[in-house]
């Protein structure tokens, strides 16, 4: 009998052991699954925080545009300029409006999305990993499915809808493309060739680090742009404005022939010739300086332009070249997409 009982007991025992290892095995699984689908999504939203960055200074960038073109307006309305005369800025001011609109709503959804991430980020470790599994599946490749985590997704509160995670989908490789302004068309009368114009947008600023205490809100340095296409090639026609009376002295100008280089986040550079010499010319009313000049952009690197983000830009004056960081990462982009809807 006892040797019977002995028996019994050991069977209990490896079965009491094998399944409290089975238990652990499964225990460890779950956290590693955890911690890889915290880390996985701790890289999210560090992208995303980058993205709201991005957003914010565009935000910035459009109110400043928009108040300066108000203010000229202002003053402009102040010494007699006739109605046809301001037909051109108040334009400029309704697509100004137009943009900052637009760049509000961008960056409020990012930063929304960024909530909704830190919320699951910091739940319950089982909705961390549903999400994560849904999002982004390729993260847990190598976890058997047999010690797979079983999910509950039912239970995340304001959850939104979360399909698969598809390359094609994703913003970052595939931004959104906005919504277009009005294309300006017309014939060119020597060539005979249809011209398309898109409307100018913010495309970048500046503001040294020595002079930003005096310009709160606002920027030295302000910069527009445009396309023009027609058959033969595309023209970027840039308004260059500086809050300054002596930039003409400090600045020089844009000499024909001279180079504009674009540097995109891939770390690809490309050189635009400037078409012809652009001079400043100081408005007394605003104080500030405004330089018109236009680059050739080569057909060939259309394709180039319209899939990869810009970074930065060098502007070579007479005087000497200087760097300047892009805000508006996606303007070719945008500005191309608009001209090709145009043409179909």
């Amino acid at each position: 009998m006892n040797i019977l009982f002995r028996a019994y007991t050991l069977f209990f025992i490896f079965l009491f052991l094998l399944v409290t290892n089975g238990l652990n095995a499964q225990t460890d699984v779950n956290s590693a699954k955890a911690e890889l689908a915290k880390n996985k999504m701790l890289e999210l939203i560090e992208k995303k925080l980058a993205e709201l960055e991005l957003k914010n200074d565009f935000l910035n960038n459009s109110k400043v545009n928009k108040e300066a073109l108000r203010i000229q307006i202002e003053e402009k309305t102040k010494i007699g300029w006739s109605e046809n005369q301001l037909e051109p800025l108040r334009n400029d001011y309704k697509n100004a409006h137009s943009q900052l609109k637009s760049a509000n709503k961008s960056y409020k959804n990012v930063k929304k999305e960024i909530e909704f991430l830190s919320k699951i980020t910091y739940g319950k470790a089982t909705d961390l990993v549903a999400y994560i599994e849904e999002v982004h599946p390729s993260t847990f490749d190598g976890f058997s499915s047999e010690v797979s985590q079983q999910r509950d997704v039912s239970n995340i509160k304001n959850r939104p809808e979360v399909q698969k995670y598809n390359k094609n989908l994703d913003t970052q490789f595939n931004p959104p493309v906005p919504k277009c302004s009005e294309i300006k068309t017309s014939t060119d009368e020597i060539t005979g060739l249809q011209v398309y114009e898109t409307q100018k947008e913010p495309f970048f600023s500046y503001t040294s680090d020595q002079l930003r205490p005096f310009f709160k809100g606002n920027n030295f340095l302000n910069v527009n742009g445009k396309l023009t296409e027609r058959k033969d090639g595309i023209v970027l026609s840039m308004d260059i404005t500086i809050a300054s009376n002596t930039a003409i002295q400090e600045y020089g100008w844009l000499e024909k022939g001279s180079v504009m280089t674009l540097k995109f986040v891939n770390k690809n550079t490309l050189k635009l010739t400037c078409q012809r010499t652009a001079r400043g010319v100081f408005d007394p009313d605003t104080k500030t300086t405004l330089y018109n000049v236009q680059y050739a952009v080569p057909l060939q690197v259309r394709k180039d332009l319209q899939t990869v983000a810009l970074d930065k830009a060098r502007l070579i004056w007479s005087t000497g070249y200087e760097d300047y960081p892009i805000f508006n990462v996606d303007f070719f982009m945008n500005q191309l997409n608009c001209l090709s809807e145009a043409k179909r």
